[in-house]
């Protein structure tokens, strides 16, 4: 009976997920929300990678936790960044966003 009982035990004991967490880069509080979700489930012993796609340059550093390791960041696509430059966001998504194409794969790049 102890035979069965000892490897389940370990295997319990031992058993960590890994985990991707989507933290878009749009404002510090959704990072850091997201960043201390990531630093309690490595301090609960999972592998944790933070993929932030970036929304607006100006935020694409913001990680909001001090612990992930595994950071993969997604660029924007150069004509979302022009168009950013070019207006404030509320005008951007009233004048141009709703007249663009439904397929939103054309405001990431991946390098």
């Amino acid at each position: 009976m102890r035979i069965l009982i000892l490897p389940s035990l370990i295997f319990t004991i031992c058993t960590s997920y890994k985990v991707l967490v989507f933290n878009p880069a749009l404002g510090g509080s959704h990072s850091n929300f997201l960043g201390k979700i990531s630093d309690i489930l490595i301090d609960a012993g999972h592998e944790v990678t933070m993929l932030i796609p970036v929304f607006m340059h100006e935020k694409r550093d913001l990680v909001g936790s001090k612990k992930v390791e595994h950071i993969i960041r997604v660029e924007q696509d150069p004509r979302i960044f022009q168009m950013q430059q070019e207006a404030t966001t509320d005008e951007m998504i009233k004048k141009r966003v709703w007249k663009m194409d439904s397929n939103l794969s054309f405001m990431f790049s991946v390098n």
